[in-house]
């Protein structure tokens, strides 16, 4: 597990006042960033330090000396309020943190930073209409983005279609499903999340194992599963269902692209959201509109290979098809290299 903690985000402290690390560590644990203790400054370089940084009031005397060492929060209590705020006036990009009153504030910036700090490239996948392979797409991605040597997950976020596992595997689910996730308050790590989950093929996915009563996932733990995503992926493949989702303002956050699937008689919606798109559909030539020319990204035809492999669940299997694999690699949607997780 030592090598899994490493992926965990942090933080640097430059302190040595233990009331002060006391009381960020109750901040940044709410925040699921883990602390980096430098109780000396002139250790500060040999550490590079690649989150915040933040520096304790009682080693402002060390930072004013050194204008080469970054600072992003100034930090102390209410006696030390003068020096904070002199200090900050010689650093302009270095915000102010007076704790106690300002422990919801450091709370949200650090969950904030969290929150966008993952490198996995995220591809929303959203329909225009239900039953045209809006799940089949997304899941034929994630696994080609695993063949390509990316560490890829699909998500399933349909709140209407059921599971996506039946098209994937026939046999019980090898890791954990959303209703793990929820019944657990989504407490797992995010160091963890890519160690758990089921996979299919090498590829991971996250998805609903058992039909539940409700399909309803909370904004809060959509955003921790998300956020987890993406630190421990370099490829994430979101299936949204339809276009219109409860949940839009919260995938939106990490959404690198939001692709449409669409029948190609929807040209009036397309040009009004404005989205590149893919046509679900036999032909091998879309005619569409020339100002939706740049947005349509390819083809993806429901072919008989397809639907025999989603009946036999062995969805995947059908990229052995070499002509699907490069129609796939045509949409320009992987990303061209993974992010250097170990």
């Amino acid at each position: 597990m030592a090598a899994i903690e490493q992926e965990q985000l942090s933080c640097t402290l430059v302190t040595e006042d233990r009331h002060l690390i006391d009381q960020l560590a109750g901040i940044a644990l709410g925040a699921a960033v883990r602390i980096n203790h430098c109780a000396s400054p002139e250790r500060f370089e040999e550490q590079l330090p690649e989150g915040p940084v933040l520096w304790g009031a009682d080693a402002l005397c060390h930072l004013n000396g050194a204008r080469r060492w970054r600072c992003d929060v100034l930090l102390g209590t209410e006696t030390d309020n003068e020096q904070l705020w002199l200090t900050a006036s010689t650093r302009p990009q270095a915000r102010v943190a007076v704790l106690p009153l300002a422990a919801g504030w450091l709370g949200e910036y650090l969950g904030q930073w969290a929150l966008h700090s993952g490198h996995g490239h995220t591809i929303v996948f959203s329909g225009l209409a239900g039953g045209i392979g809006t799940s089949a797409l997304s899941g034929l991605l994630a696994h080609a983005g695993t063949l390509s040597g990316l560490r890829s997950v699909v998500v399933d976020l349909d709140p209407y279609s059921g599971s996506l596992w039946p098209m994937l595997n026939w046999q019980p689910a090898n890791g954990i499903g959303w209703e793990h996730l929820r019944g657990s308050g989504g407490t797992l790590a995010a160091h963890q999340f890519r160690e758990v989950l089921a996979r299919v093929q090498d590829t991971a996915v996250l998805t609903w194992q058992q039909e539940p009563s409700s399909y309803d996932i909370d904004e809060s733990l959509a955003v921790r599963v998300l956020a987890a995503a993406r630190q421990a992926f370099d490829l994430v493949v979101i299936d949204t269902g339809r276009y219109l989702h409860p949940l839009s303002g919260v995938i939106a956050q990490f959404a690198n692209q939001q692709v449409l699937t669409c029948q190609p008689e929807q040209d009036a919606r397309l040009a009004e959201l404005g989205h590149p798109f893919i046509a679900c559909t036999t032909s091998q030539k879309v005619e569409v509109p020339g100002e939706l020319r740049q947005q349509l990204l390819g083809c993806f035809p429901p072919t008989s290979r397809i639907a025999r492999s989603i009946e036999r669940a062995e969805l995947f299997d059908s990229l052995r098809s070499g002509r699907l694999r490069q129609r796939i690699a045509d949409y320009d949607l992987l990303p061209t290299t993974g992010t250097g997780h170990p």
